[in-house]
């Protein structure tokens, strides 16, 4: 093997082609990550009251990384699983994960889950989900879509790189540390009708700040008036204004969800059960064609 890749990386050295050029020298460097940037630059501080406020990720107080004794636990669980076995997982994920997953959102005893009007994907991480999302949208929405101003650093470049036009919408006040709402639902009432528009169901990506019960209500009706379409970037669930239940947005839950969590799931809600199992496969296409 080591003498077939010596004789490959000799006949492919760099070298001009019969056109003078070299293959992919117009290739620019890539811009640094602005998050994973800051964690470089934390390694390599020397200063012994440093403090990483780069990506989220859970610290012990010698700032190390914590695995929950739960989740080891868990993780022994599987690896000592008779039943384990390393098979291809069906396109759409492991059944059991997606039913966890449903009822984690919704709530166990969800109508909307008992009445099967529910689409669910197992998809790679949170960047992964968005990519699926972004791609469905763009093969079946195509409507422009509203993300908050400011909001996660790759949200932007993942929905223009599946064709989509990217707008924003006021939300952060930087004076008062808080949500502009008056701001938001200004911008919301404005926003061309049928619109995708990006929330983040708690712990708003990278301020912090979530809208109160009341406000969620007056966004939902600002939302339904404009006959816009709500999709939830949900990576940090339990922090910040706490769980996400299906009463803290009820008013949202009767029309359109997308809901997507870090771990890489996604869900749409307000179907119907004549069109839910279409809209499933439409997914499964999605991801089939990565």
């Amino acid at each position: 093997m080591e003498s077939r890749l010596a004789l490959l990386d000799g006949q492919f050295q760099p070298q001009l082609t019969k056109f003078g050029i070299n293959h992919f020298v117009h290739v620019p460097m890539a811009p640094a990550d602005p998050i994973l940037s800051l964690t470089t630059g934390f390694r390599n501080d020397k200063d012994p009251k440093k403090v990483n406020l780069g990506v989220g990720a859970y610290r012990d107080n010698a700032g190390k990384p914590y695995v929950f004794p739960i989740v080891k636990k868990c993780e022994l669980e599987i690896v000592n699983d008779p039943t384990l076995d390393k098979e291809y997982a069906p396109i759409e994920g492991v059944a059991d994960f997606i039913k966890g997953s449903q009822g984690v959102i919704f709530g166990w005893d969800a109508p909307i889950l008992a009445s099967g009007r529910v689409a669910t994907c197992q998809a790679l991480s949170g960047t992964g989900s968005l990519k699926i999302v972004a791609d469905f949208l763009a093969k079946w929405r195509k409507a422009p879509i509203y993300m908050s101003k400011p909001t996660w650093a790759n949200h932007t470049q993942i929905f223009q790189a599946a064709g989509l036009e990217v707008r924003d919408y006021t939300y952060y006040d930087a004076k008062t540390k808080g949500l502009d709402l008056d701001g938001m639902l200004r911008d919301l009432s404005n926003a061309q009708p049928g619109s995708i528009i990006l929330l983040h169901g708690c712990a708003h990506n990278p301020t912090g700040v979530d809208p109160t019960n009341e406000q969620w209500h007056k966004i939902a009706q600002v939302m339904k008036e404009n006959d816009l379409f709500p999709f939830f970037d949900q990576a940090y669930q339990g922090f910040a204004s706490g769980d996400l239940s299906p009463k803290q947005c009820e008013q949202m839950i009767q029309k359109h969800h997308i809901y997507m969590t870090g771990n890489g799931r996604i869900s749409i809600a307000g179907l119907t059960t004549a069109n839910v199992d279409y809209v499933a496969n439409a997914i499964k296409d999605v991801v089939d064609n990565y």
